[in-house]
């Protein structure tokens, strides 16, 4: 009965973001805003339609993310990634800095304390890569001069949430220098791991799979390899404890030099 009962969440969720999804595209808007307005509009916060739970909900969207974020990934090749992170990584760091700094000084304005000012600051200097993402998607300008500087730059922000992370547990529990220089350490080699090992796993095992004439004769086989792959990653980024779209992302890059990366993102995409 509860799978059903989320199943009954899910289609309530989808058809209110439809409704609000076309209403938000024939007023010039994008259809994320709709979308962002039905999950506020029949969640717990209003209407309280939807009552399988956050963590449950959060779960579901979790994976679309993350295969959204993969999707874009396919498209992202060594050549291109360079070209992304060039502009983008400067640009990035310094709209983080800028952008903290402004949030850092407008809790302080309203009397925030130090510590929570700096939080804020940095929750302010992060934005959606999915929604911006879908946003340039939608509009056909992902490939666009400014749409690729925005893609950098959102990179550069996913990168960045490890060391925000650190930061605000470093405020939060005030451990020493030495302790938090171990913290950084860890995550940097944790970041490290995931890219090595899902890069091997793109280098050693998946070209076999992708090789084979069975593979190669199925229009099913390639995706489904291309999701587990996803998934794998996304499960690997997580035990890692790092984000599980940026594991999607990584993966999607690996898989984007196969001859099969145009079929898995034309399939998944949708």
């Amino acid at each position: 009965m509860e799978f059903w009962h989320i199943v009954g969440d899910i289609t309530i969720l989808l058809s209110m973001a439809v409704f609000l999804g076309i209403i938000a595209e024939k007023l010039g808007f994008s259809g994320v805003v709709g979308y962002l307005l039905a999950g506020t509009i029949v969640g717990p916060g209003l209407l309280s339609w939807v009552s399988s739970g956050e963590d449950t909900i959060r779960s579901i969207a979790e994976i679309g993310v993350a295969l959204l974020l993969f999707t874009i990934g396919l498209e992202v090749n060594g050549k291109r990634l360079r070209e992304l992170m060039g502009r983008g990584m400067a640009l990035g760091t310094l709209q983080i800095v800028v952008t903290g700094g402004i949030g850092f000084t407008i809790a302080t304005l309203f009397g925030a304390p130090t510590k929570a000012s700096i939080i804020i600051g940095s929750m302010g200097a992060l934005s959606s890569t999915a929604v911006v993402s879908r946003v340039l998607q939608d509009r056909s300008e992902l490939d666009a001069p400014h749409g690729r500087l925005s893609f950098g730059v959102l990179l550069v922000q996913d990168l960045a949430i490890v060391p925000l992370m650190l930061l605000v547990a470093f405020i939060q529990e005030s451990p020493s220098t030495s302790e938090f220089t171990s913290q950084i350490g860890v995550a940097g080699a944790k970041l490290v791991a995931l890219v090595v090992v899902v890069f091997l796993a793109g280098v050693l095992i998946l070209p076999r799979f992708f090789g084979a004439a069975l593979i190669r004769r199925s229009n099913e086989f390639p995706v489904i390899v291309g999701i587990v792959t996803c998934l794998s990653a996304m499960w690997l980024a997580d035990v890692l404890e790092l984000s599980p779209a940026l594991g999607a992302f990584i993966a999607g890059m690996i898989l984007a030099g196969s001859p099969f990366a145009a079929q898995v993102r034309g399939d998944m995409a949708p």
